[in-house]
C-alpha cells in the first residue's frame, strides 16, 4: 500500500501529503546550516505544531511547569550528578539508551519494557543511559545498570531556551528557513516559527554533542541499542561521528504516515540508527525508513509475549475495549459515549486511557467522567489484562491495535484523522472502518465476540532472536 492508494483519507493525510511537497519543493534536507542538517533536527516538531495549529491533533493542555517543578527539576540534577553520572558510566561492550517512561510490572519495579527483558535474559556486559520523564525517574527500576543524562538534558534546554552559543546561518540558510515559514503559512494558513525552532535545536545541538561523546568515549562500547530514534538525534550524531553502530528497537506502529520513520523518494535521515530491528516481518516494509533493506532486521516483541504468557488463562467476556489516544482523544471519547448509549445489550465499555492523560481527564472529557463508560486510568487496571480479557477492541491508531490483533479481538477502527495508519489492516480484513456509533452498534450486534483471526505482526520467539542480533551486529556483523 502507498499513499496515493490509501483505503481511508482524513484531512491527516491531505497535510501528511502537502508536507511532503513543501520540503520536497525547498530541499529542505540539503539544508545545513554550521555543518548541521537542521530540517531532520526539527521535521516532526514543525509537523506537530501544524497538527495542532490546523486542529487536525488536539493539543492538551500542558502540564504545570511552575517554580515547584522547575525546583524539582533542579534537585533531580543536582542528585543524579553525583548518583548516576553518566561521566562515570564503567567501559561496557554495549550501551543501551532506553525509554524514560517506564513500566510498573508485578515485582513493584518500574521496567523499561523494550530493554530490560534483553538485560534479564542476556549477560551481555552493558550500560543503559536516560533521559528525565517530566523532571523525574521512575523507582525502584528494574534495570540494574542505569545512568542518568539529566546534566546533558538540562544544559541543552538551557543553552536552547536561552540562546546560549553562537550560530550563524548565512543569508541563503536564512533564506531558506524564511521561505520554509512562509510557505507553511501560505499552504495552511498557520504560524510556525521555523527560525526559532532551528536556531533552538542548533544551539542544543551544539551544547551537547560534544557531552554525549565524553560518555561514550568512556563507555567505548561496540553497539549502542536505543529506544525511540526520533528526538535523539545529536546523541546519534555523537555515535556516528565516534564511528559506533546504532541498532535501535521498535517501541511502537509503524507507517508510511508516521512522520518520524517516513522518508518517502530522495529523502534521507543521517541522524537514523544504522539498524532497525522490528517486531516482524510485517513492519519491515512499512515505513519509508532511510536505511539499506538489509539493516531493518526482525526480531519480535519479547514484552508482548510476556504479557501473553501471563494472561493466557485469562478467559475473553464480550467486553469491548477503547484505547485512547491523547491527540485524538476528545472526538474517540465522545464516541465510546454515544455507543454506550446505543448498545442494547448489556455488554461492558471500557475506555482505556493513555498515560498523557491519567491526570487530568476528569476536566478534559467531563461527559466520559459523567457516562456510564467505565474509565481504566491510573487505576492500576494493566492494559493487556484487559486485551485477554476483551472481545472486540476500538481505537483510531495505536500499537495496541495490533497487540490485541495477536489476542483475536475483533477490531473496529474509528474513522478520525490519523486512522489512515492504520490502512493496511482494513485493506488486509483485519479490522473495519466504522464512522458512526449506530454504524458499529450494527457490526457488534452482527458479530461474533472475540472470534477474530489472530495475525501475524509478532515474530516467534523473540527474545532468543533479540538477544541473538544484537551479539552479531556487536560482533560487526549483519543480524
Amino acid at each position: 500500500m502507498t499513499l496515493t492508494d490509501s483505503v481511508v483519507s482524513t484531512r491527516y493525510s491531505d497535510i501528511h501529503e502537502q508536507f511532503l511537497t513543501i520540503e520536497a519543493d525547498l530541499d529542505l534536507f540539503s539544508l545545513a546550516v554550521d555543518g548541521v542538517h537542521i530540517w531532520e533536527l526539527i521535521r516532526y516538531d514543525v509537523f506537530q505544531e501544524i497538527m495542532f495549529a490546523t486542529e487536525v491533533w488536539y493539543h492538551h493542555e500542558p502540564l504545570s511547569r511552575g517554580v515547584r517543578d522547575r525546583l524539582k527539576g533542579a534537585y533531580l540534577l543536582a542528585r543524579n550528578t553525583v548518583i548516576r553520572n553518566p561521566f562515570f558510566t564503567p567501559e561496557s561492550d554495549l550501551l543501551f539508551h532506553g525509554l524514560s517512561r517506564r513500566k510498573r510490572m508485578d515485582d513493584g519495579r518500574w521496567w523499561d519494557i523494550y530493554c530490560d527483558p534483553i538485560h534479564e535474559a542476556s549477560d551481555a556486559d552493558y550500560q543503559q543511559v536516560e533521559e528525565p520523564f517530566l523532571n523525574r525517574h521512575f523507582r525502584p527500576a528494574k534495570t540494574d545498570n542505569l545512568r542518568y543524562l539529566d546534566l546533558i538534558h538540562y544544559f541543552g534546554s538551557l543553552s536552547g531556551e536561552f540562546g546560549l552559543g553562537s550560530i550563524s546561518p548565512n543569508e541563503r540558510e536564512w533564506g531558506k528557513l524564511r521561505a520554509t515559514h512562509e510557505r507553511i503559512r501560505s499552504d495552511f494558513d498557520v504560524e510556525v516559527d521555523v527560525t526559532g525552532k532551528a536556531l533552538n535545536k542548533l544551539r542544543r545541538h551544539k551544547a551537547t554533542v560534544g557531552l554525549y561523546e565524553r560518555v561514550l568515549n568512556r563507555v567505548d562500547p561496540e553497539l549502542v541499542v536505543l529506544v525511540a530514534s526520533s528526538g535523539k538525534e545529536t546523541f546519534i550524531s555523537a555515535c556516528k561521528n565516534l564511528d559506533i553502530p546504532v541498532a535501535e528497537l521498535q517501541h511502537g506502529h509503524i507507517s508510511e504516515y508516521l512522520i518520524e520513520y517516513s522518508f518517502p523518494g530522495d529523502r534521507t535521515k543521517r541522524t537514523f540508527p544504522d539498524y532497525f530491528l522490528t517486531f516482524g516481518e510485517f513492519w519491515n516494509h512499512t515505513g519509508a525508513y532511510p536505511i539499506d533493506q538489509d539493516h531493518v532486521i526482525s526480531v519480535g516483541s519479547p514484552y508482548l509475549d510476556r504479557c501473553k504468557e501471563t494472561y493466557a488463562d485469562v478467559e475473553s467476556t464480550d467486553q469491548i475495549l477503547f484505547m485512547s489516544q491523547w491527540m485524538i482523544a476528545p472526538g474517540l471519547s465522545k464516541f465510546a459515549v454515544d455507543l454506550s448509549e446505543q448498545l442494547e445489550t448489556d455488554r461492558d465499555i471500557v475506555y482505556k486511557l493513555h498515560p498523557n492523560e491519567y491526570e487530568n481527564w476528569q476536566r478534559l472529557y467531563p461527559w466520559l467522567a459523567e457516562s456510564s463508560v467505565d474509565v481504566a486510568g491510573p487505576d492500576g487496571r494493566a492494559l493487556h489484562r484487559l486485551l485477554a480479557e476483551s472481545g472486540a477492541q476500538v481505537a483510531v491508531y495505536s500499537t495496541t491495535i495490533f497487540e490485541g490483533l495477536s489476542y483475536g479481538l475483533d477490531t473496529y477502527l474509528v474513522e478520525l484523522p490519523g486512522v489512515e495508519h492504520m490502512a493496511p489492516l482494513i485493506d488486509r480484513g483485519d479490522a473495519t472502518l466504522v464512522d458512526s456509533p449506530e454504524r458499529l452498534s450494527e457490526e457488534l450486534r452482527d458479530s461474533q465476540d472475540g472470534s477474530g483471526t489472530k495475525p501475524d505482526f509478532f515474530r516467534e520467539n523473540s527474545l532468543n532472536r533479540v538477544c541473538e542480533v544484537i551479539r552479531d551486529l556487536q560482533k560487526g556483523g549483519d543480524g
